[in-house]
């Protein structure tokens, strides 16, 4: 049976939804590209055999591009209270936007061709990433036991002594 994970795609608009299953033959993700973190622009569907994963990992990452012209505009935003009220804090909500679009969440999928599938999220979803990691590394993990004849003895050992 297959574990289903959802997910927000954009840090603001929560229509735009990804998601990756889990089982022991595909991991499978289907995801929305979007323009802006706000406009789907098209459909992203990938199915990595089970068999071709060789891992997962999650990691913290800033485009520092965005953070930048998000201070920038932040602080622009703050000079222009007094003498704009409205202006100002039009500019500061798009700072501080922009500055929240540039800090990601990006769960990495190792293949064992040398390969990575990278999925970027809002980072605010990183608990769902951890989990997403955790049930890959637990199917790998589950069919790499599987073919140990090894281990397969020793548990059949343990039954026996019981």
């Amino acid at each position: 049976m297959a574990k289903v994970t959802e997910f927000k795609l954009g840090l603001i608009s929560q229509w735009l939804k990804g998601s990756v299953s889990v089982d022991s033959r595909f991991v499978k993700m289907d995801t929305q590209n979007v323009f802006l973190g706000l406009i789907p622009i098209g459909h992203n569907n990938q199915n990595m055999p089970a068999a071709h994963v060789s891992g997962a990992q999650v990691s913290t990452s800033l485009k520092m591009e965005s953070i930048i012209v998000g201070i920038i505009f932040a602080i622009i935003g703050l000079s222009l209270f007094k003498s704009n009220f409205l202006g100002g804090l039009i500019l500061l909500l798009i700072g501080v936007y922009l500055f929240l679009a540039g800090i990601l969440t990006r769960l990495i999928f190792e293949r064992d061709s040398g390969k990575s599938e990278v999925l970027f999220v809002p980072f605010f979803e990183r608990g769902k990433m951890n989990s997403i990691a955790n049930d890959v590394n637990a199917m790998l993990t589950y069919a790499e036991d599987k073919n140990d004849l090894n281990l397969f003895m020793d548990k059949k050992n343990e039954k026996q002594d019981i």
